[in-house]
């Protein structure tokens, strides 16, 4: 498993496999729409961000939610949202797991919670569309096929 550990907690239960798309929220929603967006059908998506403060992250979760993305996932992972929920935003603001679930829904979508990938040391480097496993009892994510040939 390369995302497991006392760290990484269970937002949603259930099991996933899917090509693994990590990615800056920001960077993503911006790509919405566009050519250069990626095809996130049936993927274990992966996200994270920095200095994006509650109501923008809120945004963005909804956004994801209204272009489709939330339905076309198999699951989702959330990485390090670094300097996102610093105590001057949290007074009136919900949090990221409040955020997440309500752009999730009853979808039956597993949802991961903390896994170290974002901007900060030790974040994990990771294949982009490798086939990759999301469980949560155990919670953890895994690669499943190498990604890079030898």
């Amino acid at each position: 498993s390369i995302a497991s550990g006392p760290d990484v907690t269970v937002l949603r239960h259930g099991s996933a496999t899917g090509s693994l798309i990590p990615a800056n929220l920001a960077l993503l929603c911006s790509l919405l729409g566009t050519p250069y967006a990626p095809d996130l059908t049936g993927a274990i998506l992966l996200v994270e961000d920095v200095w994006e403060v509650p109501y923008r992250l809120d945004r963005m979760f909804t956004q994801l939610r209204l272009a489709g993305i939330l339905d076309q996932i198999h699951g989702l992972a959330l990485g390090i949202f670094r300097r996102c929920f610093v105590p001057e935003e949290m007074d009136a603001s919900p949090t990221l797991e409040e955020i997440v679930l309500d752009a999730v829904g009853d979808r039956p979508l597993p949802i991961l919670n903390g896994v170290a990938y974002g901007h900060m040391s030790g974040r994990l480097s990771l294949p982009t569309g490798a086939l990759s496993r999301l469980e949560t009892d155990p919670p953890g994510l895994s690669v499943l096929e190498a990604a890079v040939e030898a």
